[in-house]
């Protein structure tokens, strides 16, 4: 039956134990959610997620998937964008030239060091996604930030359901991200 709703067991005498647990620790990613990113939210000009998705289509992460994913349903002709000179920041983002301009995505640090202007909403706005868990990211060109793309991970059917039951069985329960 735990296998049946996504729980792997690999010591029966788990059982036994569990009635003693006060305090339960899951982890969220895989767990909770699905270990998916999609895009949930855009503050955006004109433009912002095909350039964006024009230079994560040569980035290799989750975030960049959910990007790209998200313009090719917005607008399937995204693909046609020319991009030259792509260049990756590990763990910042990446720049690469996009149809003649060049375009930063990443970390508002990233934008930033490029000699980006981040405005002040948008700069809320990326607070606002992180202080949430979400992943923000900016993009720009022409010497700003143009647009905030926010990804997370996608919730498992029913996982609110599953910590209720969980919190009146243990005394506290836990989610790392």
């Amino acid at each position: 039956a735990a296998l049946d709703r996504g729980v792997v067991v690999t010591d029966a005498s788990l059982f036994e134990r569990a009635t003693g647990i006060d305090v339960l620790a899951l982890d969220k990613t895989g767990t909770l959610t699905a270990g998916e990113m999609a895009l949930h939210e855009r503050y955006d000009d004109e433009g912002s997620l095909a350039g964006a998705a024009a230079v994560e289509r040569f980035a290799e992460h989750p975030v960049a998937r959910a990007v790209v994913d998200a313009a090719e349903e917005a607008d399937p002709t995204s693909e046609d964008l020319e991009v030259t000179e792509f260049e990756p920041h590990p763990g910042e983002g990446a720049r690469a030239t996009v149809d003649g301009d060049e375009v930063v995505v990443g970390k508002r640090s990233l934008l930033e060091a490029e000699g980006l202007a981040v405005p002040d909403d948008l700069a809320a706005r990326d607070d606002a996604a992180r202080d949430a868990g979400q992943v923000s990211t900016l993009v720009g060109w022409d010497g700003a930030a143009r647009g905030v793309l926010v990804a997370g991970d996608q919730a498992r059917d029913g996982w609110g359901a599953t910590l209720s039951t969980l919190a009146a069985e243990v005394n506290t329960v836990v989610v790392l991200t």
